[in-house]
């Protein structure tokens, strides 16, 4: 497995933050484990993604909850593939 750089990525193993910020238009660019069987997802970095986080945390984001729901299976399966390998 190839090495993914954090300069580059936001990594974070919140699934629910990762949907949201998916189904605000952040791709997901990769999905990997640590050593502790743990799934870390990394969201391509912008100018915008650090502001956006804090509005997560801040509880200002709104978001379609079709799509937030669609995003949310995504990421679930997408976590749960990540485990197989």
């Amino acid at each position: 497995m190839q090495a993914i750089s954090t300069n580059d990525t936001f990594p974070s193993r919140d699934w629910v933050l990762i949907a949201t910020l998916s189904s605000l238009g952040f791709p997901i660019e990769a999905v990997e484990q640590d050593s502790q069987a743990r799934t870390i997802f990394h969201i391509q970095r912008s100018d915008s993604l650090d502001d956006v986080i804090q509005r997560f945390w801040r509880r200002e984001l709104r978001v379609e909850p079709q799509e937030f729901n669609q995003h949310m299976k995504l990421v679930k399966a997408r976590m749960y593939d990540a485990k197989i390998f």
